[in-house]
């Protein structure tokens, strides 16, 4: 199989340093080049400013992508709940850009409720987020909320507070995400292969999301059966053998 080039884009108040090694994956997997890039107000990018709609986080990360890749051809990419609305949108505007493109557990207000997006459970799970001063226990709630397998390494959320130490999230930039997301509307078409996956006993966002985006656009979706919202951390490998099968076939 030909190398193939990705970007990665991660969700809510996430960054580069959550891919938990599944970055390293994609690249031993691909043999490509593999950009993590960060949204505004997250991670490398947490003192940019946060644009209060999907297409201005597009453009931030359009540009960086520009900036940083070194080669011009056979992209790819993938994206995550925010960041697949992100992605989508990115896709639909600037089809040349990529050869593939591939979400996970993503979701939009033109298709789908509000308590589909995002859970009571998640609500009530994120709101107390907000009184945990200690970025350890903060960090293993959110883990213990968005995977599912027993086997997640349970390191990830220590790692996961050293991360929160060095560059934590603004919560006003955390809510300036939020309602981006929450403004989110599907293009009414995008020109690239698409591939959605998704966690059927994902407790963050209901698969119901990525099902519907994948009748709207006409698009195969394979759904994981046990695996949560995090499914690159609950089963990185399941993801990386659906894209191969995708593209050999």
């Amino acid at each position: 199989m030909e190398k193939v080039n990705w970007v990665l884009l991660r969700g809510l108040a996430r960054e580069k340093g959550h891919w938990a090694k599944f970055d390293e994956k994609m690249m031993e997997s691909f043999k490509g080049e593999v950009l993590c890039i960060d949204l505004p107000g997250a991670g490398e990018s947490l003192l940019d400013a946060v644009p209060l709609s999907i297409r201005g986080m597009t453009d931030f990360v359009r540009d960086k992508w520009l900036r940083q890749r070194n080669s011009n051809r056979n992209w790819s990419l993938l994206a995550i709940s925010l960041g697949g609305m992100i992605a989508m949108d990115w896709c639909a505007r600037y089809p040349q850009d990529f050869n593939l493109l591939v979400t996970i557990n993503s979701s939009t207000k033109k298709l789908s409720l509000p308590f589909e997006r995002i859970s009571p459970l998640a609500v009530k799970s994120l709101l107390k987020t907000l009184f945990i001063n200690d970025v350890y226990k903060r960090e293993e709630l959110i883990l213990n909320l968005i995977t599912n397998h027993s086997d997640v390494d349970k390191e990830i959320s220590k790692e996961w507070g050293d991360l929160a130490k060095k560059r934590q999230i603004k919560i006003r930039n955390f809510f300036k995400q939020l309602f981006a997301a929450s403004k989110f509307n599907l293009p009414s078409k995008i020109d690239v292969p698409f591939l959605i996956l998704a966690s059927e006993k994902d407790r963050f966002t209901s698969s119901r999301c990525s099902k519907k985006i994948a009748i709207y656009f006409d698009v195969p979706i394979e759904l994981h059966p046990t695996a949560g919202h995090d499914l690159p951390i609950d089963d990185g490998k399941w993801i990386i053998e659906k894209i191969k099968e995708y593209i050999e076939n």
